[in-house]
């Protein structure tokens, strides 16, 4: 607006200047013009006054010599007031044609002073001041003319000229008139201009702002332009349609807190819900005082967490925190919440383990957090707790594992060289038993070292259960016999008695008959001795499926489940889960790889061992199995004897003495042997032998220390004889090669330590009947 009334008082002030600028113009230009007339009229009064002496002139010299004549000075001054007026007669005042004439008649002035001149000044011929008289009037005549007629075209000149001026006069009148009334007239547009700015725009903001008064919010002003109004327009619109926004705002602040209310109602409904039937328990207590208090109780829990701990929710309440804490996870418990007090942590997770009511303890994972008051302290604090119990189970299990992969590293390389000696004197045993003439005590003490040696390949047999990376050998079998010949054979001779709960129709099994021979054993003589060899073991088996859903370690399928209960002494709870440890034993003559090689004989057969105990009560040990559904192939038990045999047999080991003890058996019992220490040995004599006549048999040592063992010789040889018979042997029973051999290229396989009995029968099978 400001700038409106600036332009319209300058557009004002504009058109007045021009008005005044034309009228000092035309006042200038006819000032001017007045100047020049006045100047004119000065000239024409001595033009007159040029014509007055010229006619005094002539006058003064009609009356000379008369007695209306003056006196020569007066004639003279006459003259010289002439020639003055003559002079005076400015050039500059006339435009050419008119100096032309005022020279002209300067000139005749001249020569009219001369005649005079000539004429006062002659005294002697009056004929010739006569004439110089008549010359001088004549001359004054022309003078006169020429003066009258200059003076005419003045007066016409000066006529016109003020003419001129009076009309330029009359136009500055006009252009004064015209310019003060229509200056006038624009100011009257101007204010009403003006006026009609100003009060448009406060009309529509008074009508505005009485419809936001009567409760139209949102009211808008439609007055646009560029001047303030305009400005203040558009923020009075931009502040209604604010005051709009925030009413509704308020309106939708004050519906949605009433939802927030009701919201707030059905989640503290749905909480409350939540926190009763949740699955996991939900503690929350205070902490105004002091955390470390050991007597501080529970403000409210769930009733998950009350039965996660066996107790009612009346008995619960009645007990403080640390009363159903283990001690020292209750430390740490009580450290946490101190820091939690202390701001500098909002929450804290860890593993804690609860006593039940009972005095089990179990594992629980709780994620606790702060909760704070209006003030913004802390002062409660909610724990969320999971009962993990089964999942540290599950842990101790991969524990064990791990510990027993441990030992096996240790334990395949012992047992593995320890079966080398031990096949060397079972050998150089029967050797010295197939001697003619031995004395029987002798006989007796070499039998003796067969059952010394025999024990010591159980004890190997335990040791490779750890081994890593073993499998066993396995094939389908019934393990009800070996459940019940385990049972005749360990309780034979005791006072502990049995009993057998087998159905008939119990599935059978793909299992490696010596190590779950060796499972069976451990755990009768187990219970046996925990019994003091007093009461009775039961012994049963039945079939289950396990689904998905189950508790059980295991994936959904057919399983074989035994159990073997004793009446015994029972484990405390604090051995309970170190039991399937190695080398862990409360006995005072045990190893501690009996349960051990137990554990990891059931795990290698893709099953699962666990543990029943109570103090006093006895023990119950429970073992899945994977079930087959196949039926058991009919079989005949014998022992093995000595079969002699004829043909010629190449022998690889890289040990000395298994080179020479079963070399010795070998050409004993009628055999022709070839020994090679390594596989790059062998190949070469095999070839030699090829043109003279190939080996019946083959027997090679799986692995050679530093130099090729038979499972990569074998590859080589059946290259060189794709006809071939190799038998692999091992003191590494569990390797994966011996389980699949003939994978490998193998024809059969021999565990060591093996009996030459063992040994007669294989190579009669392997050249004899071909298998």
């Amino acid at each position: 607006m400001k700038k409106k009334i600036i332009l319209s008082l300058f557009a004002l002030l504009l058109f007045f200047s021009v008005g005044a600028v034309l009228g000092v113009v035309y006042i200038t230009g006819t000032t001017s013009e007045l100047k020049r007339l006045i100047e004119l009229y000065q000239v024409e009064e001595l033009r007159r006054s040029l014509i007055i002496n010229i006619q005094t002139v002539q006058s003064n010299l009609l009356t000379v010599n008369t007695p209306f004549a003056s006196d020569i000075d007066s004639i003279v001054f006459n003259v010289v007031k002439l020639e003055e007026s003559a002079n005076k007669c400015s050039s500059c005042h006339h435009p050419q044609n008119l100096v032309d004439r005022i020279v002209n008649m300067q000139s005749i002035v001249k020569d009219y002073e001369t005649e005079l001149s000539y004429f006062l000044t002659t005294g002697a011929n009056a004929d010739r001041l006569l004439k110089l008289k008549k010359n001088a009037v004549t001359l004054g005549d022309k003078l006169i003319e020429v003066t009258e007629h200059m003076s005419h075209s003045a007066t016409t000149s000066l006529a016109e000229k003020t003419d001129v001026a009076m009309s330029n006069i009359n136009y500055v009148k006009i252009i004064l008139f015209a310019t003060i009334f229509v200056t006038l007239l624009l100011s009257i547009l101007v204010a009403i201009r003006l006026i009609n700015s100003v009060t448009r725009p406060i009309n529509a903001l008074v009508n505005a702002t009485r419809m936001i008064t009567s409760g139209e919010y949102g009211a808008s002003i439609s007055y646009k332009d560029k001047t303030e109004f305009g400005e203040l327009a558009n923020h009075f619109n931009a502040m209604s349609a604010g005051i709009k926004e925030a009413y509704g705002n308020i309106q939708k602040e004050i519906t949605e807190r009433r939802e927030v209310e009701e919201a707030l109602r059905q989640s503290e409904e749905k909480f409350r819900t939540f926190f009763e039937m949740s699955p996991t328990g939900i503690i929350i207590y205070p902490i105004e005082a002091s955390p470390l208090n050991k007597n501080l109780k529970f403000a409210t829990f769930n009733s998950a967490f009350h039965n996660f701990l066996g107790y009612t929710r009346e008995e619960l309440a009645g007990l403080s925190i640390a009363e159903i804490s283990y001690p020292e996870d209750m430390r740490k418990n009580m450290d946490l919440n101190q820091e939690v007090l202390e701001g500098k942590s909002e929450g804290y997770r860890m593993e804690k383990r609860y006593i039940k009511k009972d005095g089990e303890l179990i594992w629980g994972y709780i994620h606790s957090t702060a909760l704070r008051n209006s003030r913004g302290e802390t002062s409660q604090i909610m724990t969320i707790m999971v009962d993990i119990t089964e999942r540290k189970k599950i842990e101790e299990e991969q524990l064990k594992i791990q510990k027993l992969e441990s030992v096996g590293i240790l334990a395949g390389g012992i047992a593995h060289d320890f079966n080398n000696i031990i096949t060397s004197i079972v050998g150089n045993i029967a050797l010295a038993k197939m001697s003619s003439g031995i004395p029987k005590n002798i006989f007796e003490i070499l039998t003796d070292a067969e059952e010394a040696c025999r024990r010591a390949k159980d004890l190997t047999s335990q040791l490779l259960t750890f081994s890593k990376g073993g499998a066993p050998i396995k094939k389908i079998a019934s393990i009800a016999k070996q459940l019940k010949d385990a049972a005749r054979i360990v309780l034979r001779g005791s006072d502990v008695g049995y009993e057998f709960f087998i159905p008939q129709d119990l599935w059978a099994v793909e299992i490696d008959e010596g190590q779950i021979n060796q499972v069976i054993f451990n755990l009768i003589i187990n219970a046996r001795q925990a019994m003091l060899d007093v009461g009775k073991i039961t012994i049963s088996a039945e079939n289950v499926i396990i689904d998905e859903q189950s508790a059980l370690p295991l994936p959904g399928r057919q399983f074989i489940k035994v159990t073997i209960k004793d009446q015994g002494i029972g484990i405390p709870k604090e051995h309970l889960q170190n039991i399937f440890d190695p080398y862990f034993t409360t006995k005072q003559n045990g190893n501690g790889l009996g349960l051990s090689s137990t554990y990891a004989i059931i795990k290698n057969h893709d099953g699962y061992i666990a543990v029943d105990s109570e103090v006093g009560k006895g023990s119950s040990f429970h073992i899945y199995l994977p079930a087959v559904g196949t039926q058991l192939p009919v079989t005949s038990e014998k022992n093995p004897v000595l079969i002699e045999g004829d043909g010629k047999i190449l022998l690889m080991d890289d040990d000395e003495n298994i080179l020479t003890s079963v070399s010795r058996t070998l050409i004993t019992i009628g055999y022709k042997v070839e020994l090679a220490k390594d596989g790059v040995q062998a190949i070469n004599i095999y070839k030699q032998a090829m043109s003279s006549g190939p080996f019946d048999a083959v027997i090679m040592d799986l692995t050679i220390r530093d130099g090729m063992g038979g499972k990569e010789a074998v590859g080589k040889l059946l290259e060189i004889d794709p006809e071939a018979r190799v038998i692999v042997s091992s003191g590494y029973s569990t390797d994966p090669i011996m389980a699949n051999y003939k994978k490998h290229g193998f024809c059969s396989v021999i565990t060591k330590p093996y009996q030459i009995e063992t040994l007669s029968e294989l190579l009669h099978d392997v050249i004899f009947n071909r298998i």
